[in-house]
């Protein structure tokens, strides 16, 4: 029966990286949406699963199993595809929001395909090593309790990080980092309004499974891809891309090192988001844009992925939205280090890990498929519709305020590069008030 579970599995797992392909390049498509559905139509869904194993031989109460499969490979696949809308279209979700810079300068400069080629190497870097991560993470934040030790501290390791970042300015003139710590308490007051002061509660959705992600939807995009997407307005059109190969990976080992270790933090505290491990990647690598910085940032994104299935066994928290339905469907048991790993943690991270095989060509295909169409357009009147496209998004998917609050996010987004700070500043919108809530 195992090798028949397996195979299951495999199907799954498949059918995962499919979903994940739609939610990876369909700017305001989440996995959490996906799982959410998953949820909402679970007679429908561990229906069908319980009939494909029944054909199989194997006993339907192993369906959930194979959804979990299916979330799991939706995860992992969305973590590197997502990168493609943000770095052509300027629509990011907020695990990649702050790839928008770089990425879209790369794009500019004919290295598109560099640039994905970038975050797919990182992303897959990521995977092997978070597997080799996953044991040492495992006997420091379980049996050690690194966890219960380090989670009072968050706080102040985030302040540390801002307050570096924020000094790092200097480098530009004496009155950078001054602007710095102004746009950051700015996106920071303006994120705490956004994400505590319930202003989607009475708002009626078409997408109901958006309204708990509406609010980050509507700031990031709004602060990241409406303002690069407004910025990119004046551009004629992009130069012709070069397919040699580029010695692209000159750094990506230590960098995909980085971020692999700052996404292995990320799953275990609540609040903390890949994008405030990006922070910490990029401030460790002494990199806010450019190349090293989009590698960090993509490694970071899928080493959470995985550490966030291994937190499940460990603390029994699930730190995101498709593994708390995973949680919600298994109720899987602690591991505590007394016995075996469960089996079902390896069967999570089986499909994570073929997620990721399937993941890597079809991000260098797509992103191939993308760039070529793209060279051949005005680029600025494609950034338009793009604009109107991801107007509209947020009209559909977040309502009337959600609107408003991207609209005045993209005001906000247009600061720093006028004022000569890095656009990572503007991650104050989550980061101030993670601070808070730790405080």
């Amino acid at each position: 029966m195992v090798l028949d579970m397996l195979i299951l599995a495999l199907l799954f797992t498949l059918m995962g990286v499919g979903f994940g392909i739609i939610t990876g390049l369909i700017p305001g498509i989440h996995v959490n949406t996906v799982a959410l559905l998953l949820m909402v139509s679970a007679p429908l869904s561990i229906g069908f699963a319980s009939h494909v194993s029944e054909m199989m031989s194997v006993p339907s109460e192993y369906a959930v199993f194979l959804i979990s499969c299916l979330i799991v490979a939706n995860l992992i696949t969305h973590t590197f595809l997502d990168f493609i809308p943000s770095a052509l279209f300027g629509a990011p979700d907020e695990d990649m929001s702050l790839s928008v810079l770089p990425a879209h300068r790369m794009v500019l400069e004919g290295r598109g395909m560099d640039a994905i080629r970038l975050s797919a190497g990182g992303s897959i870097r990521a995977v092997l090593m978070a597997l080799l991560l996953l044991f040492p993470a495992f006997l420091f934040f379980g049996p050690a309790g690194g966890y219960l030790f380090l989670r009072p501290y968050t706080a102040y390791i985030l302040i540390l990080i801002v307050s570096v970042l924020i000094i790092g300015e200097y480098k530009k003139g004496r009155m950078f980092p001054v602007y710095a710590a102004a746009i950051f308490l700015l996106s920071g007051i303006f994120g705490w309004v956004v994400l505590t002061g319930n202003l989607f509660g009475g708002e009626p959705l078409i997408a109901e499974p958006m309204r708990e992600s509406a609010p980050l939807f509507s700031g990031l995009t709004g602060l990241f891809g409406l303002a690069s997407l407004l910025q990119s307005l004046g551009v004629a059109g992009l130069k012709p891309g070069d397919e040699r190969d580029r010695k692209v990976e000159k750094s990506m080992l230590k960098s995909s090192l980085i971020g692999t270790l700052a996404g292995a933090l990320v799953g275990w505290f609540p609040g903390v988001t890949s994008a405030s491990a990006t922070v910490l990647a990029s401030d460790i690598s002494r990199k806010t844009d450019g190349e090293d910085f989009i590698v960090s940032m993509s490694a970071v994104n899928t080493s959470n992925a995985f550490f966030v299935i291994l937190a499940l066994f460990v603390i029994g928290k699930a730190r995101s939205g498709a593994i708390g339905v995973v949680k919600a469907l298994t109720m899987p048991g602690m591991w505590t280090g007394s016995g075996a790993p469960p089996a079902f943690l390896f069967l999570l991270l089986f499909s994570g890990v073929v997620a990721g095989a399937f993941a890597y060509p079809l991000t260098l295909l797509f992103g191939s498929f993308f760039l070529r169409r793209m060279e051949r357009w005005d680029y600025s009147r494609l950034n338009g519709y793009i604009l109107l496209f991801v107007l509209s998004l947020i009209l559909i998917l977040a309502g009337p305020v959600g609107l408003f609050v991207a609209s005045i996010a993209a005001m906000m987004g247009l600061i720093p590069p006028l004022s000569g700070v890095s656009r990572v500043h503007l991650m104050g919108f989550l980061l101030l008030p993670t601070i808070l809530y730790f405080i």
